[in-house]
């Protein structure tokens, strides 16, 4: 009996020690802080991380949002409003705060102000609450919104964004995307939309027919030649008040010539037509002069030794579209081995041959010679190898 109370007490014993030994395993994954007592712990330490960030000069991010920081009490954290321990408004609006904000799974946050800051990456998964975000004027260069569902108000403008895919918030009613590099906007989905603004862009086309309010401004609005459109539209049916300004950008070596309708009527010849009174929903802007800007790719080519290619081995840039051949040749008793165009084996029992390739993106050519076996060499056709690459055209050609 004693024995056994012995052996109870030094189970009990090293629970106990194991547990001091080890608090940051039990209280916090990412902080050495532990969760107060009554705040939800996904929250907290989600916050908390982001706070204690230091800029270069080694101030932390919580010491710019309040001269009386404490990491450990969250009532000193000015700009976060909390209910029954979960973080349910932020407005960090304006600190010069820096870094990654995670906020991913703070599933009662329904308000999100973080911009005019130098925020790099912001991490707003399943936060289904959220209606209201605002992060524009930071750094960002993504931003998946796909999961929040509930969203009504979106400012995401002068950020770095080259994507934005909205087809997920249905409820969206504001959107604010200017100066980013945006290429295309998708707003079909989004039909409960009445205010839409994305200038500064690249965008050559928008069609907002899906669109019930914004619609009574404008049905498609394109650009026809070497420049890029826009709109700021502000349209609230039930008020009977249409506000719109549709915007033309021409690209370097070309001109501007107008707005035209669908028929091809001249509209306006100004750059920066309002379209509040228009006898139009359609607005085509025309530009003449200059030359597409060419897409460019980078194509590398890489082998061992006991062979050569020309081009020899190194990277180039390459225009979409354009063919490039290269020639594979092994040195005496080698042949080729394999070929991997991005990533992709093929083996042939060609000696001497010319690999032309039409390029459609990044293109990575790795050759693998190998001194030839007494017994013969493994075949493959070249059609057998077209099959096999992906993203480009390629055929071989013997030499005769």
């Amino acid at each position: 009996m004693k024995r056994m109370k012995m052996g109870i007490a030094v189970l009990i014993t090293a629970a106990l020690l194991l547990v001091c030994m080890t608090p940051l395993a039990v209280f916090a994954d990412n902080t050495r802080y532990p969760t107060p007592g009554g705040y939800n712990d996904n929250d907290y330490q989600k916050l908390v991380t982001f706070l204690e960030l230091e800029d270069e000069s080694g101030v932390r991010n919580g010491e710019k949002i309040s001269e009386n920081y404490d990491p450990q009490d969250p009532t000193t954290w000015e700009g976060t409003t909390w209910e029954n321990g979960n973080i349910f408004q932020i407005d960090f609006y304006d600190r010069n705060l820096i870094g990654k904000l995670d906020v991913s799974n703070c599933t009662e946050l329904v308000e999100l102000d973080c911009s005019y800051n130098q925020l790099t990456e912001l991490d707003i998964s399943n936060n289904t609450a959220m209606w209201y975000l605002d992060c524009g004027y930071n750094q960002l260069t993504e931003l998946d919104v796909s999961n929040n569902t509930a969203l009504v108000y979106l400012n995401c403008g002068y950020n770095q964004l080259t994507e934005l895919d909205i087809s997920n918030n249905t409820a969206l009613e504001h959107l604010v995307c200017d100066n980013n590099q945006l290429t295309e906007l998708d707003i079909s989905n989004n039909t409960a939309m009445w205010i839409l603004s994305c200038r500064n862009n690249q965008l050559t086309s928008l069609n907002l027919e899906s669109s019930y309010s914004l619609s009574f401004l404008a049905d498609r609005v394109e650009a026809e030649g070497n420049g890029f459109i826009a709109v700021n539209l502000y349209s609230v049916v039930e008020d009977d008040t249409y506000f719109g300004y549709v915007y033309a950008e021409p690209k370097s070596g070309s001109t501007f010539i107008g707005w035209y309708d669908e028929n091809g009527v001249l509209l306006s010849s100004e750059a920066e037509f309002d379209i509040s009174d228009a006898n139009s929903t359609v607005f085509i802007a025309k530009f003449e002069g200059g030359s597409p800007e060419l897409t460019e790719y980078t194509v590398t080519i890489n082998h061992n030794e006991n062979g050569a290619t020309d081009p020899t081995a190194g990277s180039y840039t390459v225009a979409d579209g354009e063919e490039i051949a290269i020639t594979i040749t092994p040195d005496e008793k080698y042949m080729v081995q394999s070929v991997l165009v991005n990533g992709v084996e093929t083996v042939t029992e060609i000696v001497e041959n010319v690999l032309t390739l039409t390029i459609t993106g990044d293109t990575t050519v790795e050759v693998v010679f190998t001194k030839i076996p007494k017994t013969g060499a493994i075949a493959l056709t070249s059609m057998a190898i077209m099959s096999m690459i992906s993203g480009a055209a390629i055929i071989i050609y013997k030499k005769k």
